[in-house]
């Protein structure tokens, strides 16, 4: 076993460095779970501007995952492993997302994932990357005005003195799943 149990949440991984994709390896994946018993996954973004090998990669037999409201912009590769899988987005376009490049991942209006994510049981990921409340229903984050993210100022943002999403029209990726 490689490890038990684990949680891997609210992430954001942006691979766009042409530098990056020039090296001997490249971006071989977002996430890869190998001998992973119990692990879970939920709300992570992985966003590259070129193909890597997976989005989430997930391989050997003692390999047993959860892996819920993911956003990708590639692949979920089974090799091998036993997953659950529910409400997770792959080969998400790249327009979908402010500056790859930047590691801006927040959502675009060209998006289409608005309610796409599925419940979660036992409140596993309560809250958003930004630490706002995350919807334990389906998310209404975006179609809901009073209580979308273009109406609230990201806690993060707001203490660097940053343009919040309501100031620049978009919102963070791991809060629509």
């Amino acid at each position: 076993m490689g490890h038990i149990d684990g949680m891997i949440r609210n992430n954001f991984i942006a691979a766009g460095s042409t530098a990056l994709f020039a090296t001997e390896f490249g971006f071989d994946t977002g996430i890869s779970l190998g001998q992973a018993y119990g692990a879970q996954l939920y709300h992570n973004t992985i966003a590259s501007t070129t193909p890597p090998f997976s989005g989430i990669e997930r391989r050997w037999e003692n390999t047993h995952a959860t892996i819920t409201n993911n956003l990708t912009t590639h692949n979920l590769m089974d090799r091998g492993d036993s997953a659950t899988l529910a409400g997770n987005i792959s080969d998400a376009p790249v327009l979908w997302f402010t500056d790859i490049p930047l590691g801006d991942l927040r959502l675009t209006s060209q998006t289409t994932c608005e309610g796409a994510g599925a419940p979660l049981t036992e409140n596993r990921c309560p809250l958003d990357i930004d630490g706002d409340e995350r919807p334990q229903s389906p998310p209404q984050e975006l179609t809901n005005p009073t209580n979308s993210l273009a109406s609230r100022s990201s806690l993060r943002e707001r203490e660097l003195g940053l343009p919040t999403a309501k100031d620049v029209g978009v919102v963070p990726a791991s809060s629509v799943l």
